[in-house]
């Protein structure tokens, strides 16, 4: 089952109890009004948190294994000085300029556990940073440095993986992880590949320019 799907039926299900809540709350011609009134503001506030749950889940991207997330390519501007266009999917996401030698990508990754797992529901991605590296430390304290947040903006002012991952909120069906590919070198005309495993991310050299970079930088 995808992301999109299980963020839907949650969505779905939020619905149905904020109805359920209104449809007690506004009656009144029961016995235990008080009790029926807890019990209408408990399934309002439960609503709510699944709401947002649903919510913030669409800004992510089903994952499989071994799925290929994105596409860079990479075009020098000047000595130390790229832009890269990055492809996530068949859609052009954005062009950006890197300064420095090597580039590195990182990914948020949510990830279902216990029984919703057992249902068959994809984890989710959202890339996160992209950032440009020198090689010479002096030129990493001095020269221009580069770094963009790749994030889909948050939405309703709830950023989930956080407050799985660094809050430490409490769910026992989600778990937030961090996944980084390792510093890879840049080059004029280099395209690389990127991928999930259960190492963390990999990026892959997919043509020759993206080769011969990688060949030249682990000798």
């Amino acid at each position: 089952m995808s992301l999109q799907y299980s963020a839907a039926l949650l969505a779905i299900c939020a619905l149905a109890l904020f109805l359920v809540a209104l449809f007690m709350l506004l009656r009144r011609n029961w016995v235990f009004i008080w009790l029926k009134a807890s019990t209408g503001l408990f399934a309002l506030l439960v609503s709510g948190v699944i709401a947002l749950l649903a919510i913030n889940l669409f800004a992510f991207h089903s994952l499989t294994m071994d799925k290929q997330l994105a596409t860079l390519d990479f075009e020098s501007l000047a000595d130390q000085h790229y832009r890269v266009t990055i492809l996530e999917g068949d859609e052009q996401i954005r062009e950006l300029e890197l300064y420095g030698d090597m580039w590195q990508i990182d990914a948020r990754i949510i990830k279902w556990q216990g029984w919703v797992s057992a249902l068959g529901v994809m984890p989710g991605y959202q890339l996160g940073r992209l950032q440009g590296r020198y090689l010479s430390i002096d030129q990493e304290l001095t020269a221009p440095r580069s770094v963009y947040d790749l994030r889909a903006e948050n939405i309703m002012g709830v950023d989930l993986w956080y407050l799985l991952n660094q809050q430490q909120i409490w769910m026992p069906w989600l778990d937030a992880r961090y996944g980084s590919a390792t510093f890879v070198p840049m080059a004029d005309g280099a395209r690389y590949t990127l991928s999930l495993s259960h190492s963390g991310l990999l990026a892959r050299p997919a043509n020759k320019d993206a080769k011969a970079a990688v060949s030249r930088w682990a000798r």
